[in-house]
């Protein structure tokens, strides 16, 4: 097998995108790979002599003008020349060892798609995965019937993926959360679906980065694209007959998502006035309340816990006082 890792670039240290470059490399010639750097349009970027400084032939840098990470992504999908892709933001890295692993199952089974866990890494060195359980094959079979009865993961960056699968599936340039888009739409073009217990990818927790914005409209418009998200997963949904696995599979992703936006609220720095605006968007929906299903304890749990707006903003207020106890401890 072969694969192309795709890393979108933008205004970011260097010793950060080294680090992410630096964990893939040790692959050596054990696979056959590629690196493509696609530079989101960086104001008077170095990252080209970066590149070229590290002499391999095997990465690959282009640059384009600004289009934000779904452009990025779509620009690095067409480059790629082979057979399997896999995204990887350039803030974060792959943990070598459970990537080889990966790929080695990947060979053997040959699957459409191969789905992996993440961890959270709050340091700049490149860190020893913490997961100490044997490596295993969790499911493998039929990706819709995965779909219809798990929460799939939302981030792009937690498949490795057929390019033939992805076939001519293209990320919503300028639209936030787009992993939630690309990462449901892609169940329609897979068929054989891997998912392990592998611990492959390593998410750095950076204060500034565009998941911990608190700038008000920002995160408006986060809530925007997510009902939008949302709204186009529903009427893919629609298109199947209620009896159907897929309908199944597209109604537990409308519900997941909708538990999404309602998390994403209790974490969020709104007011109780944008607190009750965004949950009567929602509601308009009929996504909220959220709807009764078997999506285990963590779903029915919040959906009772937020079941009126007001509750919503109680769980909010008490999240920042607790967020703030923290970060006072910290200090």
């Amino acid at each position: 097998m072969s694969i192309t890792f795709i890393i979108p670039y933008y205004k970011l240290e260097k010793y950060l995108l080294m680090r992410c470059i630096n964990s893939i490399r040790p692959l050596g010639n054990d696979f056959d790979w590629e690196i493509r750097i696609i530079d989101d349009g960086t104001p008077k970027s170095n990252a080209s002599t970066w590149i070229k400084n590290i002499n391999d032939k095997r990465i690959h840098y282009t640059y384009i003008e600004h289009q934000g990470l779904g452009g990025a992504r779509n620009r690095g999908i067409e480059e790629a020349t082979k057979e399997y892709i896999q995204m990887v933001d350039s803030d974060d890295y792959l943990f070598t060892d459970q990537l080889k692993n990966a790929l080695r199952i990947i060979d053997k089974k040959k699957p459409d798609a191969l789905t992996f866990k993440y961890e959270k890494v709050y340091t700049i060195s490149i860190e020893n995965t913490k997961n100490t359980d044997e490596s295993k094959i969790e499911y493998e079979g039929n990706a819709i019937d995965y779909m219809a009865n798990n929460d799939i993961p939302p981030s792009s960056c937690r498949y490795i993926i057929k390019k033939s699968a992805i076939d001519n599936l293209r990320f919503t340039p300028g639209l936030l959360h787009e992993d939630e888009e690309f990462s449901t739409f892609i169940f329609l073009k897979i068929k054989t679906l891997v998912a392990t217990n592998l611990h492959v990818y390593a998410y750095y927790q950076r204060a500034n980065s565009i998941i911990n914005s608190t700038d008000t409209k920002f995160i408006l418009k986060r809530f925007d694209n997510l009902r939008y998200i949302l709204k186009k997963i529903e009427i893919q949904k629609d298109k199947f007959d209620p009896a159907s696995n897929t309908h199944k599979a597209f109604k537990r992703k409308c519900d997941v998502l909708s538990l999404c936006i309602i998390i994403n609220l209790i974490n969020s720095n709104l007011d109780w006035t944008h607190i009750a605006k965004e949950l009567g968007k929602l509601k308009q929906m009929k996504y909220y309340p959220l709807h009764a299903g078997q999506y285990g304890a963590r779903y029915s749990f919040i959906r009772y816990a937020t079941y009126t707006p007001l509750s919503v903003y109680l769980v909010n207020k008490a999240n920042k006082i607790i967020r703030n106890f923290r970060n006072t401890k910290l200090r």
